[in-house]
C-alpha cells in the first residue's frame, strides 16, 4: 500500500500547487480593484498629492470605501469556498477509493465498499474543528482582513499619506491574507484525504481484514518536534495516537486546537494484520483503473448525488432577502423572525445548505430553464429562535445543479404560501 499513499501524496500535492495559483490570483485581482478605487479617490480629492481623512469625510467617501472593499473581499473568500468545496470532494473520493482498492487487492477479497455519498462530503464540510465549521473560519478570517484593510487605509489618511504610500499598505496586508488562505486550504484538504483514507481502512477492519495505522512524519525543518517524535508510531484501528500532549485518530485531527494542526503534513500508512475472510488470488492483478470500472457497476465518479452539487448565490440575501433598501419587507421579516441580517448572511446560507434535502423539495413545474421546487425548512437564528423559511430552487437543465432563486419567512398557517422569484 506505500505505493498508493506516494501516488496520493503526489497527486494532491499537485493539485494543491495549481490552487495556490488559483487563490494568488484572486487575491491579486482583489488588490488592483482596491487600488483602482483609491486612485479615482486620490485623483478626485487629493491635494498636494495626498488624501487626508477629514477630506474623505467631509464628502461622505469613506463609508462608501468601506462597503466596497467588503463586496470585494467577501467576493474573494467565496472564492477561497468555491476552490475548497471543489477540492474536498475530490480529495475524499480519490483517497477513499484508492485506498479501498489498494487494501482488497493485498487482503485478496471483496469487501463490499459502499459508494460514497453526498452526506459524507458534506458532514466533512460542517464538521467543527477548533469549535468552528470550514465556513465559520473563512467568515471569521474574512471579518478580520476588511477590518485590517479599513484599519490601513484609515491610518493612511490620518498621515495625509500619498497614493503609492498607500497601495503599499494594502499590498503587504493582502498578501498576508492570500498565505494565510492558502494555509487553510492545504491544511483542510489534507484532513480531508487523512480521513478518507482512514475510513477506508476502518470499513476493512470491521469487514474482516485486521488492521494497523502507523503516524508518519516527513522529518523535515517545518516538523514539530512532536510530531516528529511521534513518528513509526503503531496502533490498532479504533485507538488514538498520542503526539506529544495532543491525542487524535488522524493528522488534521488531533487535540490541541490550531498549533497541532494546521499545516501538519503527517500521514498515515496501513498494514494488514490478519484476513478473515475467503480470499480470491485474482484480485492481486486488478488496477485501480479496472477496479474503479468494476465497482458500483462503474458508478464511482457518479457517487456523490445531486445533492451535493446545491448553488446559493449570496447576492439572493446582500442583494434582495436582507437588503432592507431592496427587499425592506423581507429583511424586517428575517431580522425580526430569527436575528438575520447583511452582517451574517453566510450564517443563514449554511443554515439552509445544511437542510437542503433534495426528499423533500416539491415540484412546482417547469418554466422552460428547468423543474422549480419548494422546500419549506425549520431554520433557528442567531437570536436562539426558530421559524419556518420558505426556499425556492430550480434544477438547472445543463448543469444537473439545484440554485436557489428565493428565500424567504413562511408567516401562513401550515407554510402553503407560493414562494416568488427574487
Amino acid at each position: 500500500m506505500e505505493k498508493t499513499e506516494a501516488e496520493l501524496q503526489k497527486r494532491l500535492e499537485r493539485i494543491l500547487n495549481e490552487k495556490d495559483k488559483s487563490i494568488a490570483l484572486s487575491y491579486a485581482r482583489v488588490l488592483n480593484e482596491l487600488r483602482a478605487e483609491l486612485a479615482k479617490l486620490y485623483e478626485k480629492y487629493e491635494k498636494e498629492g495626498k488624501l487626508s481623512y477629514v477630506e474623505m469625510a467631509r464628502h461622505n467617501q469613506l463609508k462608501q470605501l468601506f462597503l466596497h472593499i467588503g463586496e470585494i473581499l467577501s467576493d474573494c473568500t467565496d472564492n477561497t469556498r468555491d476552490v475548497l468545496e471543489e477540492l474536498f470532494g475530490e480529495t475524499y473520493l480519490e483517497g477513499f477509493y484508492r485506498t479501498a482498492w489498494a487494501i482488497e487487492t493485498e487482503a485478496l477479497c471483496a469487501l463490499g465498499y459502499p459508494a460514497v455519498t453526498s452526506n459524507v462530503i458534506k458532514k466533512m464540510l460542517n464538521n467543527k474543528i477548533q469549535g468552528l465549521t470550514l465556513n465559520e473560519r473563512l467568515e471569521r478570517n474574512r471579518k478580520k482582513i476588511i477590518h485590517t484593510i479599513q484599519t490601513e487605509i484609515t491610518q493612511g489618511l490620518v498621515k495625509n499619506e500619498t497614493y503609492g504610500m498607500m497601495a503599499k499598505r494594502l499590498k503587504k496586508t493582502l498578501e498576508g491574507d492570500a498565505v494565510k488562505a492558502m494555509r487553510i486550504v492545504r491544511t483542510e484538504v489534507h484532513r480531508v484525504q487523512e480521513k478518507a483514507k482512514h475510513d477506508a481502512a476502518e470499513h476493512a477492519n470491521n469487514s474482516g481484514v485486521v488492521m494497523v495505522k502507523k503516524w508518519n512524519n516527513r522529518m523535515d525543518e517545518r516538523s514539530r518536534p512532536a510530531h516528529r517524535a511521534a513518528d513509526g508510531q503503531t496502533v490498532a484501528m479504533d485507538e488514538d495516537f498520542k503526539v506529544g500532549s495532543a491525542i487524535g485518530s488522524t493528522p488534521g485531527e488531533l487535540s490541541g486546537g490550531a498549533k497541532e494542526n494546521v499545516n501538519c503534513a503527517c500521514f498515515l500508512t496501513y498494514e494488514i494484520l490478519e484476513v478473515q475472510k475467503p480470499t480470491d488470488k485474482r484480485l492481486a492483478d486488478v488496477t485501480f483503473k479496472e477496479w474503479k470500472e468494476k465497482f458500483d457497476n462503474g458508478k464511482m465518479k457518479v457517487a456523490l448525488d445531486i445533492q451535493f452539487f446545491v448553488k446559493i448565490p449570496k447576492e439572493k440575501f446582500t442583494q434582495y432577502a436582507l437588503n432592507p433598501l431592496k427587499s425592506p419587507d423581507k429583511a424586517k421579516a428575517f431580522e425580526s423572525a430569527l436575528g438575520y441580517n447583511l452582517n451574517n448572511y453566510q450564517d443563514l446560507i449554511d443554515k439552509i445548505d445544511s437542510a437542503f434535502d433534495k426528499n423533500k423539495l416539491k415540484q412546482k413545474g417547469d418554466n422552460g430553464y428547468g423543474m422549480r421546487y419548494e422546500q419549506i425548512m425549520d431554520i433557528q437564528g442567531p437570536n436562539g429562535k426558530t421559524a419556518k423559511v420558505l426556499t425556492a430552487w430550480i434544477d438547472n437543465k445543463n448543469s444537473g445543479d439545484y440554485r436557489l432563486v428565493s428565500a424567504y419567512i413562511d408567516k401562513r398557517k401550515g407554510g402553503n404560501n407560493e414562494s416568488e422569484n427574487v
